[in-house]
């Protein structure tokens, strides 16, 4: 499972962190497709659009964490910076057993 560790930066100087997954890119994808906001062709939209793409991200998951959703544009603007971590991609050797596990 592809994670993204995140450090969210306030304008008073508080930080936070948190930690994007696939439920936060697929939040990403959506805030874009919403707005019509594409990535370039033979691009990722973090490719295109880095510090757009991260927070959005952060946005996501601060929310998906903390059980509350501001709206974006106000929530950015108590932002300073967002500063990403290591990208933990999945390991290609491991299988996914959840399902397995979750069968009775």
């Amino acid at each position: 499972m592809f994670t993204q560790d995140l450090t969210i930066e306030y304008n008073d100087g508080k930080r936070e962190a948190v930690v994007a997954d696939q439920r936060d890119v697929q939040e990403l994808e959506l805030f874009c497709l919403r707005r019509k906001i594409s990535s370039n062709p033979g691009q990722s939209l973090f490719e295109t659009a880095p510090t757009l793409s991260m927070r959005v991200l952060a946005w996501a998951a601060e929310s998906r964490e903390n059980g509350h959703k501001v709206e974006f544009e106000r929530w950015s603007e108590t932002v300073n910076t967002v500063i990403a971590g290591e990208v933990e991609a999945p390991d290609p050797t491991q299988v996914d057993t959840s399902a397995e596990e979750s069968q009775p």
